[in-house]
Order: C-alpha cells, then sequence, then structure tokens
C-alpha cells in the first residue's frame, strides 16, 4: 500500500475523488473531505487510516525511520492518520477498507453492499523474501495488524456495516494519554517456526476524536 506520511495534510473540496489503488494514511497525515466533496472508493481500492504505527527499523541499509508517538507529538502531529468526512464518502461494493472515520460537520457515510470494511496490514520482511541480502536480517521481522473500519457513536465506538447509510455530527471525544492506544502482533524466529506476541502501544499524548456517526432513523431534530 503507497503511504501517506505525517507531513501531507489534503483538504479535497468542490468536487469529485476516486481512491481506485491502494492507500494507507499514517499517523500524523490528515485527509478532510469537505462539506462540497464526495470521495469514492471503488472495487478494488483499498485505503488504510492508521490509529498508531510501530514500523521496522534496518539501520544497516536505511538510517531513517518512521516517526513514532513521541517524536509526532514534538512535532505538533497527532498520533493517529486523520480521515475527517465533513462531505461524503462512499464505500462501494468490493472496496476495502479499514480504519476511523471522524467528522467536525454533518458528514455521510454510505456504504454498498459486498465492501469489505476490516483489512490486515502486514509490515516488515520474511526471511525467506529476495530483497533480504538489503535489510540484513536472518530472521522473521515483520509486525501484523487488523484494521477494522469503525467510528463513534452515541454509546462509544462502533464497526461500521455494510449497506448502510450514517450521519455524522460534530462531537469531541478524549482518548487520554497512557490509558488509550493501539495493538498489532510482532513476529520473531525463523518463518518455520514463527513466534508472535501482541503489543499494546498506548498514546504519548490526549487524542482528540472528532465526530459522532448514526444511522438516519435515530437522528432527532430539536430534541424529539
Amino acid at each position: 500500500m503507497f503511504p501517506i506520511p505525517y507531513n501531507y495534510s489534503f483538504v479535497l473540496t468542490n468536487g469529485f475523488y476516486t481512491i481506485p489503488q491502494k492507500l494507507k494514511l499514517m499517523p500524523g497525515a490528515e485527509l478532510t473531505v469537505a462539506e462540497d466533496a464526495l470521495l469514492t472508493v471503488p472495487s478494488g481500492g483499498e485505503f488504510a487510516v492508521y490509529d498508531g504505527f510501530t514500523g521496522q527499523h534496518y539501520p544497516q541499509s536505511n538510517p531513517l525511520e518512521y516517526p513514532n508517538g513521541a517524536a509526532l507529538t514534538v512535532g505538533g502531529y497527532s498520533e493517529q492518520g486523520r480521515l475527517q468526512v465533513d462531505g461524503r464518502l462512499v464505500l462501494q461494493s468490493g472496496s476495502t477498507f479499514g480504519g476511523l472515520v471522524q467528522t467536525k460537520g454533518y458528514g455521510r457515510i454510505e456504504t454498498e453492499q459486498n465492501v469489505k470494511l476490516s483489512l490486515e496490514i502486514k509490515e516488515g520482511v520474511l526471511k525467506e523474501q529476495s530483497y533480504l541480502t538489503i535489510y540484513k536480517a536472518t530472521d522473521t521481522d515483520q509486525t501484523t495488524r487488523i484494521l477494522t473500519a469503525q467510528a463513534y457513536g452515541a454509546d462509544g465506538l462502533f464497526s461500521l456495516a455494510a449497506g448502510q447509510t450514517y450521519g455524522g455530527a460534530y462531537a469531541e471525544t478524549i482518548l487520554p494519554a497512557g490509558e488509550a492506544g493501539y495493538t498489532y502482533v510482532k513476529w520473531s524466529g525463523s518463518k518455520s517456526s514463527p513466534q508472535s506476541e501482541e503489543v499494546t502501544v498506548p498514546y504519548v499524548a490526549d487524542q482528540t476524536v472528532f465526530g459522532k456517526w448514526y444511522l438516519p432513523q435515530t437522528l432527532s431534530v430539536d430534541g424529539e
């Protein structure tokens, strides 16, 4: 998947946009769909929104590594990737999406039937891969995680379902540092005898999540 890193912030306005390829919105990066814009993930497209990231580092070949939560916080970036839908997000049949959807306005999420609302993300290399010599890794060195399509509603975090339309409204939810975080699976050992360990990484700073989403029939007018 092609990464959009932390130093990118896009605002889609006044038009129709599609993600026909495989993209991942990394921690610190922002993509906003304005009120007058429509973003579609068509069949075959894959879009992941990260809620945190622990990457693999290969100093022998590349001294650079993606900034961790502490570095992002110091730089004024979120420890999460932020997809903010103030317009419309349409997930078509045959597309794949995983991650949190936020809004600061009255956004709309439309999920068609036969859409896949989770995906597995793999980072790192395996022992038998041909470019192994570049990284000088001798054992399995990989992390995996499952990103599920989610949003916040009246009762907290929930998973999006296929064949539904959700309406958004402005709200703020604070994910407290040291308590909230993200979880991934770390693999070690050889490929023929891999070992896995579930690792939870707490956020360094409070994370603010915007918006609450509802099915249309649950929306009320003037409190009725």
